[in-house]
């Protein structure tokens, strides 16, 4: 996940792919890019950018596919969609967000950087990104070393509210409107 955000960051920040999403032919990026030297432009048929082309005949090779960018987007829309209405629901401001924390794999590797630049966080958010690491691994070692923390761990939980993103009035229009790589 983290290198497909790098990639994609590297290829927006390249012309390769648009904001839209669209990734650029082979023609039109060397109309906007003359005499650039970014091999393994997608070719004009299959939306497509190779890493490693493959050398001998019946190889697959590497490559991010239109598809590939595609995946990220909705990924992306899904996740501004829930910022967005986890903040409206709250009565809070992106403003009035102290930290994000970033746990798990993923959180480890991301680049916060990338996440601004593909619109996936807001940038005033930059410097509040917080890595927390394998949190559910270190909060189950917690609950079952110490009983007080597992009734802290039991009281907080009786203070989440939970409902579902997709039922809530809005949500599918923020998905749709966050899609593209920025963040509005």
């Amino acid at each position: 996940g983290s290198g497909l955000l790098a990639l994609v960051a590297e290829l927006l920040d390249a012309g390769v792919i648009l904001p839209s999403g669209k990734m650029a032919t082979k023609k039109e990026y060397r109309e906007a890019h003359p005499g650039s030297p970014l091999i393994g432009v997608n070719d004009d048929s299959q939306r497509r950018f190779w890493l490693a082309p493959p050398v001998v005949q019946g190889e697959r090779g590497v490559y991010l596919s239109q598809t590939d960018v595609r995946q990220l987007q909705l990924a992306k829309g899904a996740i501004v969609a829930g910022i967005k209405t986890l903040l409206a629901r709250s009565e809070l401001e992106e403003d009035d967000v102290k930290k994000v924390y970033l746990a798990g794999a993923f959180g480890a590797y991301v680049d916060p950087r990338n996440l601004i630049r593909l619109g996936v966080l807001p940038a005033a958010w930059q410097d509040r990104i917080c890595f927390a690491g394998n949190s559910s691994k270190a909060g189950a070692a917690m609950a079952l070393l110490s009983g007080a923390t597992r009734l802290h761990a039991e009281e907080i939980s009786r203070k989440v509210d939970y409902f579902e993103l997709s039922k809530c009035c809005d949500f599918e229009k923020l998905f749709v409107c966050n899609m593209s790589f920025t963040y509005e």
